[in-house]
């Protein structure tokens, strides 16, 4: 089974990849740390694209400088 990283999820998704890690990091998007970087399952990835594509996703609001 295909492994992504955040990087890879962010060009599928046109999000940031800072947003990505925030999904990740809340539970949205489940991934498991492996070395240095999170992987996402090709199933949880399908999950997260099906809650983007129906609008289910929380709203990010823009970060300020240094949060």
């Amino acid at each position: 089974m295909a492994e992504y990283t955040p990087a890879e999820i962010a060009e599928k998704t046109d999000l940031k990849v800072s947003t990505v890690m925030d999904y990740i990091l809340e539970g949205v998007l489940i991934g498991e740390r492996k070395g240095c970087c999170y992987r996402v399952s090709e199933e949880d990835l399908k999950d997260f694209l099906d809650m983007k594509e129906k609008g289910k996703l929380p709203h990010r609001p823009p970060r300020k400088c240094g949060e």
